[in-house]
């Protein structure tokens, strides 16, 4: 737990614990403090217990919640970046020189895919969602053989850049099946 959540538990009961002995000062000055029944001591210990662990749990459980909103938002958040890169056009290239801006681009924007994409594959077991995150790897897997290719002959044709549009089009409908899983799952 941390340090926060300890000192919102510690909190309460610290108050308590310095009202209930400032009533007990209060009531040993006063004669008749000795004449309280057993159950009535035991009724202010008990209800003071139960309002301190009823707070425990809440506080657990609220913050529980907020981490995990957290976490599915920065998964989401990978999500968007894949999408927005893979909506412009710079991995499809429309001509392959090595020494090009837009080649320098496409191999950047390669590589960010692939790296956000091993930050969800890393993180998918938590929510569920390691087949739709396989499937995304698989096909982006299959663009960089597409390209690759495309590099070593130097030619990138009209009906390759028809098979690249395909492939991170399946690509982006997945990232939206996936957003859409992951706030259901909730």
């Amino acid at each position: 737990m941390k340090k926060r959540h300890v000192l919102l538990i510690c909190l309460p009961i610290l108050i308590i614990l310095i009202f209930s002995l400032i009533w007990i000062f209060s009531k040993f000055k006063n004669d008749k403090f000795w004449d309280a029944n057993f159950y009535e001591i035991i009724s202010v210990f008990l209800t003071a217990l139960i309002g301190v662990l009823g707070f425990a749990i809440t506080v657990y459980m609220v913050t529980d919640v907020e981490e995990k909103r957290r976490y599915v938002d920065a998964l989401v958040l990978i999500l968007d970046k894949i999408d927005e890169i893979i909506s412009t056009d710079d991995l499809i290239p429309r001509a392959i020189e090595q020494g090009s801006p837009e080649y320098k681009k496409m191999i950047s924007s390669k590589r960010n895919v692939t790296n956000y994409i091993d930050i969800l594959r890393k993180n998918s077991e938590v929510l569920k969602i390691k087949n739709d995150i396989q499937f995304i790897f698989d096909k982006f897997h299959e663009y960089e053989i597409c390209i690759d290719t495309c590099c070593i002959s130097k030619v990138i044709t009209e009906e390759i850049c028809v098979e690249l549009g395909n492939i991170l089009g399946l690509i982006q409908g997945k990232i939206c099946e996936v957003r859409v899983s992951i706030y259901s799952n909730k």
